[in-house]
C-alpha cells in the first residue's frame, strides 16, 4: 500500500480562503435580497387588508382589549390566549383619535438634520 502525501503551498491556502470569503459575501447578499423581497411581499399583503388593529390595551397577562377597524366600522373585541370575544360596535364619533399619518421616509441626511433641530429646541 502506498500513501500519497500532498504538499499544499501557502499560496493555495490563501487562494482558497479568498474564494471562500467571496462565496460567503455572495451568499450574504442573496440572503439580504431574499429577506427584502419577502418583507415587501408581506407589507403589500397587509396594506391591502380590510382589517386593521387601531389600538390595543393590555388587561392582564394574556388578555387584551382591541379596537379593530373592519371596512368602515369599528369594533371593540376582547382577545385572550385561546379566544376572541365580540364586545360592541363603536361609532366613529365616539373615538378620540385621528388616522395615523402615513410615514414618509426621506434620506438619512434630512432625518438627521430634523433630529438635530428638535434636540436643539429641547436643549434651549
Amino acid at each position: 500500500m502506498k500513501t500519497v502525501c500532498v504538499a499544499t503551498s501557502t499560496l493555495n491556502n490563501v487562494v482558497e480562503f479568498v474564494v471562500l470569503c467571496i462565496v460567503f459575501v455572495v451568499i450574504l447578499f442573496l440572503a439580504y435580497f431574499a429577506a427584502r423581497l419577502a418583507g415587501g411581499f408581506q407589507a403589500n399583503v397587509h396594506a391591502k387588508s380590510n382589517i386593521k388593529i387601531i389600538e390595543t390595551t393590555r388587561i392582564s397577562n394574556n388578555k387584551y382589549l382591541q379596537i379593530v377597524k373592519i371596512g368602515d366600522s369599528f369594533y371593540l373585541i376582547g382577545v385572550g390566549k385561546d379566544e376572541i370575544h365580540y364586545l360592541t360596535e363603536i361609532d366613529k364619533e365616539d373615538l378620540n383619535f385621528t388616522e395615523p399619518p402615513t410615514l414618509e421616509i426621506g434620506n438619512f441626511k434630512d432625518i438627521l438634520s430634523n433630529l438635530k433641530k428638535n434636540s436643539d429646541k429641547k436643549g434651549k
